[in-house]
């Protein structure tokens, strides 16, 4: 697995292809993205961050996978980079509907 970068309108057309309620308004505006591939170039998994507000220190991300394994600790260190590192943000925010059971129980492990 490895991260894409540079790719932020495909990795967030994506995301959003994947996420039910954006199907009618799959825009995410200005965003910043970053895709996870497989061996074969395939991609498994994207993280976008939009609603940058500077002023109040915070970003919200938006992700999909289509598996869950497609996570390991260095690839979660490269993303959560870009919002604390590169954004210098001190706040990620995160809407994710109640019954998406595995997204909630997998953003809970985070805080």
């Amino acid at each position: 697995m490895r991260l894409v970068l540079g790719q932020d309108q495909a990795v967030a057309a994506w995301v959003a292809s994947r996420i039910p309620f954006m199907a009618a308004n799959p825009d995410f505006g200005p965003c910043v993205a970053i895709g996870i591939v497989n061996h074969l170039d395939q991609p498994v998994r994207g993280v976008v961050y939009h609603s940058y507000r500077p002023e109040f220190g915070s970003v919200e991300i938006s992700h999909a996978y289509d598996t869950p394994k497609a996570l390991t600790r260095s690839l979660l260190n490269g993303i959560l980079a870009v919002p604390f590192v590169q954004y210098g943000v001190g706040r990620i925010s995160v809407c994710t509907p109640r019954r998406a059971a595995s997204a909630r129980r997998f953003l809970e492990k985070f805080g």
